[in-house]
């Protein structure tokens, strides 16, 4: 495991426990929903299909964007919208593929996976201000 990864799979892990155990519901799903979309897109992902447009990790992104979605539509927090907006841009990535059909691999990979980590630190922020809002309104 490289130094990068490492890192990734900690980050996730801190921002997916935080998100857990002081989010309440919404925290909780959307920590779920991370972790799952992560493992998944780990699962399908293929070193070899980012030379063109990686179509199961595409579908896992589509998956988690719909689920974000839907969490932001039922949620009473706002940062599901954030995290939902982080991953458009993702799922804006994949499209770019099929505009762009002679794009480098390398900016596609870190392109997509770079967007993760906002969408990770707006469940921690947006949490960290619903809770911190509470504490002022009561």
């Amino acid at each position: 495991m490289s130094m990068m990864e490492l890192l990734v799979w900690t980050l996730l892990a801190l921002c997916s426990f935080y998100a857990a155990a002081l989010g309440g519901p919404s925290g909780r799903i959307g920590a779920g929903l991370v972790l799952a979309a992560t493992i998944a897109t780990y699962l399908v992902q293929g070193s070899e299909r980012w030379a063109q447009t990686n179509i199961p990790v595409m579908f896992v992104d589509l998956a988690l964007m719909a689920a974000f979605y839907a969490l932001a539509l039922r949620s009473k927090v706002y940062w599901p919208i954030w995290a939902a907006g982080f991953h458009l841009i993702t799922i804006a990535g994949h499209a770019a593929t099929f505009i762009i059909p002679d794009f480098r691999s390398s900016l596609y990979y870190y392109f997509n996976g770079m967007w993760a980590v906002f969408v990770q630190m707006s469940m921690v922020v947006g949490i960290t201000l619903d809770r911190n809002a509470k504490v002022r309104s009561s």
